[in-house]
């Protein structure tokens, strides 16, 4: 339910990696989502079930530690973090191989053009040269032939 609200919460997607970082997103949404109703349903429960009878002044009964309950409770958000985590990783390589990819691109693009203009500029500096050289080679034959 949650995460089918969240494309209202979300931009206009402006890049490629926008996809894949609303999938992110949405994932962390529906799971926060799940967490948070169900933290709230056990707390409603909890309060209504467990609420102090009239006349009652006792304490509550105590309980002490519940070995499977805990390992339970650590567990779960244990592998949700890992999961997270690895989902998390696997985006910013993602998004990171396409950017290198597209720099890389832009790079050879920007090279290719530098090496033209430098291919233009010599080739006007070598025409440059050949008409002094030959105008040198005139006044030399020239001042040749007056002797």
């Amino acid at each position: 339910m949650i995460s089918t609200l969240t494309p209202s919460l979300l931009p206009v997607q402006a890049s490629g990696e926008a996809e894949q970082v609303d999938g992110l997103f949405r994932v962390l949404m529906f799971l926060g989502g799940i967490v948070f109703l169900l933290v709230q349903g056990l707390l409603v429960v909890t309060i209504i079930r467990f609420r102090r009878k009239p006349g009652d002044e006792s304490d509550g009964a105590h309980f002490s530690s519940n070995l499977t309950l805990e390992i339970v409770w650590t567990a779960i958000p244990a592998i949700t973090i890992v999961f997270l985590a690895i989902y998390s990783y696997n985006v910013f390589v993602s998004i990171r191989e396409r950017s290198r990819t597209s720099a890389h691109r832009r790079v050879r693009a920007r090279a290719s053009r530098g090496r033209s203009r430098m291919k233009t500029r010599w080739a006007a500096c070598l025409r440059t040269a050949r008409r002094r050289s030959m105008m040198r080679c005139c006044t030399r034959m020239s001042a040749v032939r007056s002797c």
